[in-house]
């Protein structure tokens, strides 16, 4: 049995004498943005095809002592974070940071910051350059905001936080709910709905444990102050938030029977989000309201469960992919030394089949705050 050959691995000096230039010019060439080595468009092409056809790959543990850098961010996601949303971040931070040589650690954890601080160890471990994380925040108001910014700090880590600014000091890429909702109410308003219900979760004020759910609050105060800009008074039903990622049609009963009760009736729903949204137009539906010709029904997310009946309803989409690259991109900023900034980005509304309310139905000025 003749003895078994190791192919030697293919090196940027072989392609280099390939074409006939400089080693220096063929890692600008592979390298992305992150060369300060010029190299033209046509030379780029011409070593990235000749790297193809000879099987080039690049050696990261090499780079990596060359440099003293891993070319390795890490990704800390709660498991909470849904997957509609968690994908198009993911493939937004994924593709900007590996078309400049990064590879990207996703770790999906628990919700608590002790899950998250676990994990960071990990990052750590792995000797990741920087990390983007969306940040634990527990009820009780711990967070690990020491360790974070004690990375940041002291040792000059990049670490941004997405979605949610939780610790102030740190950058936050994150979609304007404000004007996601502002946007909304300008819609509803256009085709002549006054009579709009806020269905949302308990504590949508933010009171319990301040900041724990301020995007509800951030919600809430732009739907309260759209209706007072029009002389109208707001009205909220709350439900209690469940254990699980879409809300049960029990928990969300008793304010739709007190929303059916309401004379005269409200012909418009702005929900928190979809996971409220689909099941309320469910049980709407199922007592013979019409959706939407006798109620109109917003959710938020633009996100669409199976299994319930219902088609797609009104919503604001919030465009994730291009949160995940504005990370990436601040993450590649800060490695070369730039400071840290907040990015905010405006979701799109997606109005699909959305009307006025019925005709016939009066209209009405103010309605009191009910809470269920």
């Amino acid at each position: 049995m003749p003895p078994k050959t190791t192919q030697r691995r293919v090196t940027m000096s072989d392609i280099a004498k390939r074409l006939g230039i400089s080693q220096q010019a063929v890692s600008a060439a592979l390298s992305g943005s992150n060369s300060t080595v010029a190299v033209g468009r046509a030379t780029k092409a011409r070593v990235r095809k000749i790297a193809e056809e000879m099987n080039y790959v690049p050696d990261f543990a090499a780079k990596s002592l060359s440099t003293k850098k891993s070319y390795l961010v890490a990704f800390l996601c709660r498991e909470s974070f849904h997957l509609d949303i968690l994908v198009p971040c993911l493939d937004g931070l994924q593709r900007q940071l590996e078309s400049n040589g990064y590879s990207v650690l996703t770790s999906i954890h628990g919700n608590l910051a002790s899950d998250e601080l676990t994990h960071i160890d990990l990052a750590m471990a792995r000797r990741a350059d920087a990390i983007v994380l969306t940040p634990a925040d527990d009820p009780d108001g711990h967070t690990n905001a020491k360790t974070l910014l004690k990375l940041n700090q002291r040792f000059g880590m990049p670490v941004i936080q997405i979605s949610n600014k939780v610790i102030p000091e740190l950058p936050c890429v994150q979609l304007s709910r404000a004007n996601g909702v502002k946007r909304c109410m300008e819609r509803l308003f256009e085709l002549g709905h006054t009579r709009i219900v806020h269905l949302t979760h308990q504590d949508y004020r933010d009171e319990l444990h301040p900041g724990f759910h301020n995007k509800s609050k951030e919600h809430w105060a732009a739907y309260a102050s759209a209706m007072r800009e029009r002389g109208l008074e707001p009205l909220v039903l709350d439900t209690p938030s469940p254990s699980d990622s879409w809300y049960r049609d029990e928990s969300l009963v008793p304010a739709i029977d007190t929303l059916l009760k309401m004379v005269p009736r409200p012909t418009a729903i702005l929900a928190h989000n979809d996971r409220l949204a689909y099941p309320a137009a469910a049980i709407l539906a199922a007592r013979g309201v019409a959706i939407p010709g006798d109620m109109v029904v917003v959710g938020y997310d633009d996100i669409c469960p199976e299994g319930l009946g219902i088609k797609r309803l009104p919503t604001v989409n919030q465009p994730f992919a291009a949160v995940g690259e504005e990370a990436a991109k601040l993450v590649l900023e800060m490695i070369a030394g730039q400071p840290g900034r907040d990015i905010v980005l405006d979701p799109v509304f997606v109005e699909r089949d959305l009307q006025g309310p019925p005709v016939g139905n009066p209209q009405q000025s103010a309605v009191p705050v009910v809470t269920v």
